[in-house]
């Protein structure tokens, strides 16, 4: 799993596919984004996947229910 696979789901709002690799991964939940270019040069540098739950309107909108994928374990 990685953290790529994690923000795909994320981003499309599929809840369930996050889920799974969340259970089968628990260190995504702490994983950080390791690119430095584009939209994470600046402050988005080594954002975690809760960081993408709050957003950054240059990556993508948010999903509808975006809040329904932030009470991880």
């Amino acid at each position: 799993m990685t953290i790529d696979e994690a923000l795909s789901a994320l981003l499309s709002g599929d809840v369930s596919a996050l889920a799974r690799l969340v259970d089968r991964d628990p260190s995504l939940v702490r994983a950080r984004v390791a690119s430095d270019a584009g939209h994470y040069c600046g402050y988005f540098h080594g954002a975690t996947l809760l960081h993408h739950v709050a957003g950054n309107p240059t990556i993508a909108p948010l999903p509808p229910g975006i809040v329904d994928v932030a009470p991880w374990k």
